[in-house]
């Protein structure tokens, strides 16, 4: 199929200009390819969609002319989304900015509405996809964001999204992420990889810890903090801008958190004025103690250093949230006792009023900084739960009943538990240390044992918080979450949140921590999001791991190409004009992955425009041998198999599983305890194949017998004995392969498993029938003829493999220095918004007919021979004779030429589009 090409020479059209298109590699079926989906789809992703109404019709599969059109409001969403498209689906889809009149067949369209149905909330959206275009409609524009890693993540699982609706949205409004890195110096490349990473999963919150007793590491605008900063490492101001940036980009608020008035032994170190005063000294020397680490709150000076510092940060950050900290202060029942120069302050204090305690001097402080730090726009004040309405104390000062509880413990029995705070009106986030603390351990103290992610997608939700010692409700609701159904949260419930601490910061790297951590908050972001998801803890991990990483361009990525051209015809040879002239290039991708690569063969002028049916073409490995693809499985439902089967132990493992292409525990036929129970897959039309492939489960025969059946009416028997079942599992398959003749595998109508004994008193259980077709040499795609008469290839290639064409020209007239001959081949390499420059060979024909002939040399007269003169007729000596030249051509061989340039930035867009 020929499809016209669209060359953009600018960005007049608001289109990316940065990359060009690219046909995926698995593109060799064009079938396939545009109608149906390869893997999962929107069931895929993660966190899992709310509901998904499937339709009749069509997948829509992203392909070469897609565009994306958004109005202006989501221009920067729309060409995230392209470039995302790019790296996850391999085609990098231009981008329209206006009305939704400009999308054509197959495009993606991004929108907004207020009042979208059926969305409670403004984080949801509504996706609507046929094979004839996609709506993201968001009810607001982080909304309709969240719709574009949707359809993201199903491109990465599956090309394509099936026909249907999706309606969406999160469980709770803050779904955070914080990090320590206070402790522990993490660089900006760790942020930018955790922000995409949290943005995949529709985490929209990152709760950003710079101080703590080990550490300070924001870089301060104010010169009188300067000397805060920890000497190992710290964000500099100008990183954090970078980071930040890159946090708004994907739709993620960062929220500052320092410290107070406890935690604060790194800055307290720098003031020691200003540390909790005792009347011996006690502690000063214990790095540990409450005196170190604590701020007297009473000292003005103090507290003025304090607003300083803060204030100083608050201009940074734009947001509206700020977190306080407030927690692990002091020994509040002893404090009196500890700090009587504090305690008489707290009772000098006439704003106080009579009889107020240590407790209430320490909320007022609190409530005078969550006042303070208002006036600094942070209207949105946060603080840690353990201090507050403690049991064991009176605490007579309410504390500011628009702070936010982040809700983290119980582990005394001192604490007031959710429903005081509740019951007090207070909002909570719930960062339940049971399940969502990740700490950087010291062995044998707490949180050494971290939770595992399946415990965390199989337990938490976010309304679970820590258990009290009260016996009281710590779950709201008290139910658990019912699967494939919406759970209806508190309004007083606003979030919940992963955390990070890093306590003994030299046990992981930060590229361990990113991986180590990774399972567990991915498990926590699809909870919160929908907890009714109603996949098992192996289905949700297979999931991620066909969709991860988050889209990115790789931070060593080497991106490039090498070009060769070569002919069989010699080029000190003179060409006429309607000779043949044969041509191999070869275009090798030598990028560090696998890219998108153009080629281009420019030779119109010279040889005329080539018919694209002439040019052989073949994708090599790095080998230089040609690339070879599995062959297609034909015993697929979705290719019109049905199995059947002599009996089922359950209907839930019926034989259909066998040809669903999944491989898991709910996805696999079972029969009933008895051998020689039986398997049919009948095909949808008889089909030549080369192997049948069997994947058992843990209840797997040893001995079976597979009959293959013909359209000729014979029958094909394999015995197999002594199977022994290596790697068979709940979810892992022990697979068995039987290959075929080209006799044995022709016409092939149905396959049938016999299980002749079993290993287990179990039945027998297959999770998968292949019926693979015969290996194929990978297909390139087809040429593009642009309307200059270049012909142009656009090819997904591995590291190291190459794109090789071999045709031949006639040339248009005689070759000659002032009108040559020439042949060019470019080649390009993309990822995502890069592009090398065009890396180019050439050959040129300069030798022809029309070179002046060489001067010829004079030759000496030959003497004349004497002869007798009849009539006595006198003899003239050396009469003068005319001389004669020949005019001469000629060529010597040379062997064949090929040139390669380096590559560098630039490139030119190349994208196809419908007339």
């Amino acid at each position: 199929m020929r499809i016209p090409l669209r060359k953009i020479g600018s960005c007049a059209t608001v289109a990316l200009c940065a990359t060009a298109l690219a046909i995926p590699a698995w593109a060799v079926d064009e079938k396939d390819s545009q109608d149906q989906l390869h893997g999962s789809g929107l069931t895929g992703v993660v966190p899992a969609v709310r509901q998904l109404t499937e339709s009749q019709g069509k997948p829509w599969m992203l392909s070469s002319e897609t565009k994306i059109v958004a109005p202006q409001e989501l221009a920067d969403d729309a060409r995230q989304l392209a470039l995302d498209l790019a790296i996850k689906g391999n085609i990098h889809p231009e981008v329209a900015v206006g009305s939704e009149s400009l999308a054509d067949e197959g495009d993606v369209i991004l929108s907004v509405d207020p009042q979208l149905a059926g969305v409670p909330k403004d984080e949801g959206y509504r996706l609507k996809i046929s094979d004839k275009q996609v709506k993201i409609i968001g009810k607001s524009a982080q909304g309709a964001f969240w719709g574009t890693r949707t359809l993201v993540q199903s491109v990465a699982n599956s090309r394509g999204a099936q026909a249907g609706e999706v309606t969406d949205w999160p469980d709770v409004s803050e779904r955070s992420f914080h990090l320590d890195a206070a402790r522990k110096f993490y660089d900006i490349h760790f942020f930018r990889e955790l922000i995409r990473e949290m943005s995949y999963h529709k985490l929209n919150t990152l709760q950003y810890h710079f101080s703590e007793n080990e550490g300070f590491r924001l870089e301060p605008a104010d010169a009188r903090f300067k000397n805060l900063l920890s000497e190992d490492g710290y964000i500099t101001r100008e990183q954090l801008k970078e980071i930040l940036a890159e946090a708004h980009k994907y739709h993620i608020e960062v929220v500052p958190a320092l410290d107070m008035p406890g935690h604060l032994r790194h800055i307290l170190d720098k003031h020691p004025e200003f540390r909790l005063p005792t009347t011996n000294g006690s502690g000063a020397q214990n790095p540990n103690s409450e005196m170190r680490r604590g701020l007297d709150f009473t000292n003005p000076e103090a507290v003025a250093f304090m607003k300083d510092l803060v204030a100083d940060y608050a201009k940074a950050f734009p947001g509206t949230k700020w977190h306080l900290g407030s927690d692990e202060f002091v020994d509040f029942p002893k404090a009196a006792m500890h700090y009587p120069d504090m305690m008489k302050r707290i009772k000098d204090n006439a704003k106080l009023g009579e009889g107020k305690n240590f407790a209430d001097g320490f909320v007022y402080f609190i409530n005078d900084m969550a006042a303070y730090m208002k006036t600094l726009g942070k209207t949105d004040i946060r603080v840690w739960n353990d201090a507050f309405y403690r049991n064991d104390l009176k605490q007579n000062i309410e504390l500011d009943k628009n702070i936010t509880i982040d809700y983290w413990t119980a582990w005394d029995r001192h604490m007031a538990d959710v429903k005081d705070f509740v019951d007090k009106g207070y909002r909570l986030i719930n960062y339940n240390d049971a399940y969502m603390y990740y700490v950087l351990y010291y062995p044998g103290r707490a949180y050494s044992t971290r939770v595992p992610a399946d415990k965390i997608h199989n337990e938490f939700h976010a309304g679970r918080f820590p258990t009290n010692h009260h016996k009281t409700q710590s779950s709201w609701p008290q139910d658990a979450p019912k699967k494939a159904s919406n759970t209806q949260y508190p309004d007083w419930l606003t979030g919940a949140s992963f955390a990070v601490w890093s306590d003994n910061a030299k046990l992981e790297t930060q590229e361990e921590v990113l991986k180590n951590s990774k399972m567990p908050y991915v498990a926590f972001a699809n909870r919160v999001w929908y907890a009714g998801d109603s996949r098992d803890y192996a289905q949700f991990a297979a999931a991620e791991q066909k969709i991860a990483p988050a889209p990115a361009v790789p931070s060593n990525l080497k991106v490039g190409v090498k070009t060769h051209l070569a002919s069989q015809t010699d080029v000190q040879k003179a060409v006429k004009k309607g000779d043949k002239v044969t041509f191999t290039g070869k275009v090798t991708n030598t990028s560090s992955e696998k890219v998108p690569v153009n080629v281009t063969l420019n030779a119109k002028e010279s040889f005329g425009t080539i018919n694209p049916d002439n040019v052989t073409t073949k994708i090599l490995d790095k080998d230089g041998h040609p690339i070879v693809l599995p062959g297609k499985n034909v015993a697929l439902a979705s290719a019109g198999a049905k199995a059947t089967a002599s009996s089922t132990e359950a209907a839930q493992f019926g034989p259909e599983k066998t040809i669903d292409g999944k491989i898991s525990a709910e996805s696999r036929w079972a029969s009933q305890y008895k051998d020689g129970e039986w398997l049919n897959v009948t095909l949808a039309k008889a089909t030549d194949i080369t192997k049948v492939r069997l994947g058992w489960e843990g209840a797997y025969a040893t001995d079976y017998t597979v009959e293959i059946s013909h359209q000729n009416g014979k029958t094909t028997t394999y015995k197999r004995q002594n199977f022994d079942g290596k790697g068979a599992g709940k979810n892992t398959a022990a697979w068995d392969d039987i290959t075929l003749s080209a006799t044995e595998g022709k016409d092939v109508t149905a396959i049938k498993i016999i299980a002749d004994k079993r290993k287990t008193e179990w039945g027998a259980s297959l999770f998968e029938v292949e019926a693979l077709t015969a290996e194929r040499q990978a297909a390139p795609s087809a040429p593009i003829l642009t309307p200059d008469g270049d012909l142009v290839w656009q090819e997904n290639l591995e590291p190291g493999s190459s794109l090789e064409l071999t045709w031949a020209g006639i040339a248009t007239h005689n070759s000659s220095s002032a009108n040559p001959l020439k042949a060019q081949l470019r080649g390009q390499a993309h990822y995502g918004a890069i592009a090398t420059a065009e890396d180019t060979s050439d050959i040129t024909y300069t030798v022809g007919n029309d070179e002046p002939a060489p001067e010829p040399k004079p030759e000496p007269a030959p003497k004349p021979v004497p002869q007798p003169d009849p009539t006595n007729t006198k003899v003239i000596k050396n009469p003068a004779m005319k001389t004669g030249g020949l005019a001469h051509t000629g060529a010597s061989v040379l062997g064949l030429v090929g040139l390669a340039i380096a590559a560098g930035i630039g490139g030119t867009l190349l994208t196809r589009r419908k007339k």
